[in-house]
């Protein structure tokens, strides 16, 4: 919730794309109505603002066009927004240099201590101990959290292809 208030002023600050388009949870059934009025309170428990349960085919429509007509009642969040993930990442990494952080790429970390406030992360290259330690390891960032004793979570890689075509491109 307080890094969907942070977008507007970081996507000014660091020059990436952002748009707040709003975004639906949409019910096709009846029965899943109940279901968006939950979610919609444990939202706004949460501090999402402007959680709305529309029901009004017409004004759905109007909102959003290329819904199905089967669409019995959405959940709308204003606040969600949509930005590039490849310019955010962009520029948060050009920002965290020009901050004095260093990356180190291509290093195979093989151990992993966090003791007094410090990380010291061993690789084959060396040592490197800081206060703070961003796993950004891909598809090894299960085996990387491991080493954390964090282990609550799993990586499935799968294939796929991505295409990044130049912004000015015709």
């Amino acid at each position: 919730i307080g890094g969907n208030k942070m977008y507007t002023q970081a996507a000014e600050e660091l020059n990436f794309p952002f748009k707040r388009i709003g975004s639906f949870v949409v019910a096709l059934e009846d029965n899943q109505i109940k279901q968006l009025e939950e979610e919609r309170k444990k939202g706004t428990e949460d501090g999402v603002p402007g959680l709305e349960v529309i029901l009004d085919k017409k004004k759905i429509k109007q909102m959003e066009p290329n819904l199905t007509d089967e669409v019995v009642g959405v959940l709308h969040a204003p606040s969600a927004g949509l930005a590039s993930p490849y310019e955010l990442t962009f520029a948060l990494a050009e920002n965290a240099v020009m901050n004095g952080t260093k990356f180190f790429r291509n290093h195979e970390v093989v151990k992993i201590k966090h003791q007094d406030y410090v990380f010291t992360v061993r690789t084959f290259a060396g040592e490197f101990q800081g206060r703070n330690l961003i796993n950004a390891s891909g598809l090894y960032a299960a085996r990387i959290s491991r080493m954390l004793g964090l282990d609550y979570f799993s990586i499935m890689p799968r294939k796929g292809e991505y295409i990044l075509f130049d912004q000015y491109c015709q």
